[in-house]
């Protein structure tokens, strides 16, 4: 078997050479993309304000705006940021480029593309988000045919974000303000409560920790070349190899 493998040594290194220098070649005609990350740790505390959470939900109200119920959680991010209508406010905001040219994200992901919701699904793909388990945290990933556009949609995704978790819970807010409201005439406990939601509101100022910022990434994240290179040089090794036992494989079988 040795023997019959040197005596086709000629096609081995014919076809490494060509399947190399093709594979390699056209490697380059694959868009080159970045990938940055950004990861944050979203604003909510369950634990905060238990009793009178339980007074508020024995008045049917959902407060105290950290509830289980309100708050948005990071294992929810994944879905937001998929949203058509999260990536529509998202595409609008200005980027800046390699080249210092400032552009709407919205123009860097349509590029070859015609209609507005293969643009949203092609954003959809390569701007994630994912909760770490490990630290109740969120990360975003971008990828981008421009390293400084990759690096600043990260960015900018996880602020459009913060904007969407403080909006929703300034929603709640409201809505329970209006609950107290209604009930602080004729109930002690609820005029305590919107006393106290009253002062919560004026004090409140959004946590948002910011544990690594997206910066502008060095490498590429794909095609990755010399993988998909020595891919196919082993398969057309093994082609070869088949070819060199042809007469031996009908005994295998």
């Amino acid at each position: 078997m040795l023997a019959e493998l040197w005596a086709a040594k000629w096609e081995f290194v014919i076809v490494w050479v060509v399947v190399g220098v093709v594979t390699f070649g056209a490697t380059y005609l694959i868009p080159r993309k970045w990938k940055a990350q950004t990861e944050f740790v979203p604003e909510y505390n369950l634990q905060e304000r238990r009793a009178l959470q339980q007074v508020a939900w024995d008045l049917g109200i959902d407060a105290v705006l950290n509830t289980s119920g309100t708050v948005i959680q990071p294992i929810h991010y994944a879905g937001i940021v998929e949203d058509r209508e999260f990536l529509r406010e998202l595409s609008g905001r200005p980027v800046i480029d390699s080249k210092g040219e400032e552009h709407p994200i919205y123009d860097h992901f349509s590029r070859r593309l015609k209609s507005p919701e293969l643009v949203y699904d092609r954003m959809s793909e390569m701007i994630t988000a994912k909760q770490i388990r490990k630290e109740n945290s969120c990360l975003i990933t971008v990828e981008a045919e421009d390293p400084a556009v990759a690096a600043g949609v990260a960015n900018i995704c996880r602020e459009q974000l913060a904007i969407y978790i403080e909006r929703n819970q300034q929603q709640v807010r409201e809505r329970n303000m209006r609950c107290y409201a209604e009930l602080a005439g004729t109930n002690i406990t609820a005029r305590t409560l919107y006393e106290m939601a009253e002062i919560d509101a004026l004090n409140h100022q959004p946590v948002f920790a910011v544990i690594r910022n997206a910066d502008i990434p060095l490498r590429t994240s794909s095609p990755r070349r010399l993988m998909i290179t020595c891919v196919a040089l082993v398969l057309a090794t093994i082609v070869v190899m088949c070819k060199a036992w042809r007469k031996r494989i009908p005994e295998w079988l």
